[in-house]
């Protein structure tokens, strides 16, 4: 059995990746492929290590597989076809699957300067050690010194740009769901 199948040969000109987040096939999670992911922006390297933490609680039972999946790019690429993902939503589609992704509440209380690099800056591996069964607490001196360098180095109407569309899809989400609400309040 070929672990990497294809559809058509006719259609199909690569081979495709496993089904579960592009790491396993769900018929033998044994064998992984780890950096076959092509990220829109952002490194590989990171990409896999997250990714072997991934498979590593997959074979511990930790994890039934895949969860909800929003990495997906838009449009079609015959070059690269499901090969691509969206850098920061597969890193934490992966982290949300073990258990480590970051917390919003738990970094206000127990580190708001990880919390202001992570809001505003990219989706680093460090942020995804904070917590879960990878934890470090060396992950949080480099979230709040290291990591949290380029933003303070920023132009400031860079951040006031980012805490600008923040705030525009708070107040949009918040309206979409007070509205949604509002047929079943009979006000």
């Amino acid at each position: 059995m070929s672990y990497i199948t294809k559809e058509d040969d006719n259609i199909c000109f690569q081979d495709r990746l496993p089904t579960e987040h592009n790491i396993v096939n769900s018929d033998d999670i044994h064998i992984s492929y780890i950096g076959f992911v092509r990220p829109n922006v952002g490194a590989i390297p990171p990409m896999s290590e997250l990714q072997v933490f991934w498979w590593i609680q997959r074979l511990k039972g930790a994890i039934d597989g895949p969860n909800k999946i929003t990495y997906k790019l838009l449009g079609d690429n015959t070059r690269t076809e499901s090969y691509s993902v969206d850098y920061g939503a597969y890193m934490h589609d992966l982290a949300r699957d073990i258990g480590a992704d970051p917390s919003i509440q738990e970094l206000m209380l127990k580190s708001p300067k990880s919390l202001i690099a992570w809001a505003m800056g990219q989706a680093y591996i460090s942020f995804f050690r904070l917590r879960g069964p990878f934890a470090t607490s060396k992950a949080y001196e480099i979230s709040e010194n290291e990591l949290l360098r380029p933003v303070k180095q920023r132009p400031i109407i860079s951040n006031l740009v980012f805490i600008g569309i923040f705030f525009i899809f708070l107040g949009a989400n918040t309206a979409a769901a007070l509205l949604s609400v509002l047929p079943l309040l009979n006000l």
